[in-house]
Formats: structure tokens, C-alpha cells, sequence
């Protein structure tokens, strides 16, 4: 078990390109780390789903949204929508700064619900794990 899986939508021309590489590196820190586990009482983990428009499909949104648990499954996911203007052109670096804020954004929403559940082992702990990874990712 982890702390967050991270999965993603694609709205076609480069927008695979761009967060793919995010979405692979976010996955090894804070997914595939046996080191960071036990956070939760019954949820097997935490989920964002990047959605990421394109030229082919706009999700018509931006930022963390569509909070949920997942049908018979013991996982909370919630959605972070990017539109096409946030990502087509932009710095790499000035991207990848907005990526972490938008996770950030998702995460404490997702804390919250855990909250709300009675669902939290030891926030410190969440807390600490998540703003290293976050500043793994930001570093790297």
C-alpha cells in the first residue's frame, strides 16, 4: 500500500507528452514506496487523476475536482482538470510548479474527506510524506 496512485486522461496532441513524464516520476515517489504505507484505517489509498485537455477533447475545467470513493473499492480519488492554455507553451519549469500546486490542492481536499471518514492513522506522518515527496518531485 501507498500514500497516492497517480492515473491520467488525455485530451489528444501533445498533452501525453507533457504530463506523462510527471505522471511516471509522481508514481515512483508516492506510489511504488513500501517505506510509506499504513496511513489510513480501511482505504487502500488516495488517487488523482490528472485530465488533461488537448486538442481533441477539453474537460472543460481547471483544478482539483469530482472528489469520490471508488465503487466497491476502498480508495478516494478526485480529479485535477489542465486545461490546454495551462500546459501548450509554457515553461517547464513554471508547468511543473502548477502541477505540484494543483496536487497540493487535491491532496488537502482528499485529507479532508479522510478526515470526515475517521479514515487518518497519523496526519503528521501523511503530512510529512506528502511535502517530501512533493519537494522530490519539484527537485528532480
Amino acid at each position: 500500500m501507498s500514500l497516492i496512485q497517480f492515473s491520467a486522461q488525455y485530451g489528444g496532441g501533445n498533452s501525453r507528452n507533457v504530463i506523462g513524464p510527471y505522471h511516471m516520476r509522481l508514481n515512483e515517489i508516492f506510489y511504488n514506496d513500501e517505506r510509506k504505507n499504513r496511513y489510513f484505517y480501511t482505504l487502500e489509498y488516495l488517487s488523482i487523476i490528472f485530465r488533461v485537455s488537448g486538442s481533441i477533447r477539453n474537460f472543460k475545467s481547471e483544478g482539483p475536482e469530482r472528489l469520490k470513493k471508488v465503487k466497491n473499492k476502498a480508495i478516494l480519488t478526485i480529479d485535477f482538470s489542465i486545461p490546454q492554455e495551462k500546459w501548450d507553451g509554457v515553461d517547464s519549469n513554471d508547468f511543473k510548479a502548477y502541477v505540484a500546486d494543483g496536487i497540493r490542492g487535491g491532496m488537502n481536499m482528499l485529507i479532508e474527506a479522510c478526515e470526515r471518514m475517521g479514515e487518518i492513522q497519523d496526519k503528521e506522518r501523511i503530512l510529512h510524506d506528502f511535502n517530501d515527496g512533493i519537494d522530490e518531485f519539484l527537485r528532480n
